[in-house]
C-alpha cells in the first residue's frame, strides 16, 4: 500500500515572478494512517462540542500493489472535524517530493520588480457612487509608487509600475494632484487606472483614471470616506508618460 499527497504552494521564480504550484508527494509507510482511517465517526449528538478548532487532512489517495487507488474520507470527531488520530497520522507520513506542476502565475516578474500587486480592484468604479465631490491633495512623503492597471472582468491587471523618488516629477505630480477640482458627472468607462501610494503610508492610496472621465479617488482629509476629484491633462501625462 502507498499514498500520494498533493498540496498547493507558491514558488518564487528566478526572474522574480511568483507561481502557484501543486506539489505531488509519495510514500509507502502508511500503516498508522490506514489504521486511523478505519476508526468510526464519533457521535456528534453526545455532549457539546467544546472547540472552534477546524482540523482536517489534506488531499491524498491510497494505492494498492495492483495500481488501484481510492480516496477515503477521514473519520470525524464529535465536532465534525477529522479525528485527531487521522490528522496526526497524516501529518506524520514520511513522504518524498516527486513532482511540481505550475498551476498559474500569481505575480509577474514586472509586477515584482516594480513593487506592485499583479491585480488590484478598480476602487474608483466601486466607490464613486458613494464618494463625495472634493478637491485633490498631494500624497504624503517624498516617494510615490505608481502602479498602472488595465481594467479586467473582475480586477485590474498589472501593466507597468515604478517608484518616483523626489525630483521634479514627484513635485509636479503632487502639484497636479492638489490642483484637481471636484469631479462632475461621468458617463464613460475607464479602461486603465493608476494606483498612487506612498510606500510608508498604508491606506493612503490615490486612484486615477487614465482615460474615460479621468477621475481621482482619494481619502477624505477628515477620515470620513473618500473624495472624488477631476484630474487635469497634466496629471495624466505625468503618470502615463514618464
Amino acid at each position: 500500500m502507498a499514498v500520494t499527497v498533493c498540496r498547493d504552494e507558491t514558488r518564487r521564480r528566478a526572474d522574480g515572478g511568483l507561481d502557484l504550484i501543486t506539489v505531488e508527494l509519495r510514500g509507502d509507510r502508511v500503516a498508522e494512517l490506514t489504521a486511523a482511517l478505519r476508526l468510526p465517526d464519533l457521535d456528534a449528538t453526545r455532549g457539546a462540542c467544546r472547540t472552534m478548532l477546524r482540523r482536517s487532512v489534506g488531499w491524498f489517495a491510497l494505492h494498492d500493489a495492483g495500481g488501484r487507488s481510492v480516496r477515503p474520507r477521514a473519520p470525524l470527531d464529535e465536532c465534525g472535524n477529522a479525528r485527531r488520530e487521522a490528522a496526526e497520522a497524516f501529518a506524520a507520513l514520511p513522504l518524498t517530493r516527486v513532482a511540481d506542476t505550475v498551476v498559474r502565475e500569481l505575480e509577474s516578474a514586472g509586477a515584482a520588480a516594480a513593487g506592485c500587486a499583479q491585480d488590484w480592484k478598480n476602487m474608483i468604479a466601486i466607490d464613486a457612487p458613494t464618494a463625495r465631490p472634493g478637491r485633490g491633495a498631494d500624497l504624503v512623503g517624498d516617494e510615490v509608487r505608481i502602479c498602472v492597471y488595465r481594467v479586467g472582468a473582475d480586477t485590474g491587471q498589472f501593466v507597468r509600475g515604478e517608484l518616483v523618488d523626489r525630483g521634479e516629477r514627484r513635485t509636479a505630480i503632487g502639484r497636479a494632484l492638489a490642483a484637481a477640482g471636484p469631479a462632475g458627472e461621468c458617463t464613460r468607462t475607464a479602461e486603465r487606472f493608476a494606483v498612487l501610494r506612498p510606500p510608508s503610508a498604508e491606506g493612503a492610496e490615490v486612484y486615477v483614471e487614465l482615460d474615460g472621465c479621468n477621475r481621482v479617488l482619494l481619502p477624505a482629509p477628515d477620515g470620513a470616506g473618500r473624495l472624488l476629484a477631476q484630474a487635469g491633462p497634466r496629471l495624466i501625462r505625468l503618470i502615463d508618460e514618464p
